[in-house]
């Protein structure tokens, strides 16, 4: 038997990071191996889906890979819809990354964000209830996948 794959909930921040070509790109490769489970809501699907109207990254992301990296995310993807709503972070607007990998119990949140990556211990983790997880920047996450 095989071991468990490990579920994540990426943010925004680094699906940006992966299309500039950033060390994210190795994230996103895993996950379209099927080594990782990508576990999403509509809300953060939609997040990522209007990033290419962000004029900073509109100039510096040809469309074709956007869209490219977009269906691979979509294809990969388990969506869920969360039935509970945390208001944890500072910042409102990522309690949603929060909720996701609460509903779904994932190992870890991947993130770039300052708000969330401060909710963590010294552990780097975090508990929401009774679930406890991992919160990982984009480079530390990939040292544990090695």
């Amino acid at each position: 038997m095989g071991k468990r794959k490990i579920k994540v909930v990426i943010d925004s921040n680094v699906f940006v990071n992966a299309l500039l070509g950033g060390k994210s790109k190795e994230i996103f490769k895993q996950v379209d191996g099927g080594d990782i489970g990508l576990i999403l809501s509509n809300d953060i699907f939609e997040e990522y889906s209007v990033l290419i109207e962000y004029p900073r990254i509109k100039e510096r992301v040809d469309s074709l890979l956007f869209y490219s990296l977009l269906y691979e995310v979509y294809k990969k993807a388990r969506f869920l819809k969360p039935n509970e709503r945390f208001n944890i972070c500072r910042d409102g607007g990522d309690n949603k990354f929060l909720d996701v990998v609460y509903a779904s119990k994932a190992d870890c949140l991947i993130t770039m964000d300052r708000d969330l990556l401060d909710l963590r211990n010294k552990n780097k983790e975090f508990r929401i209830k009774e679930h406890k997880f991992k919160i990982l920047r984009p480079e530390e996450f990939l040292k544990t996948t090695d």
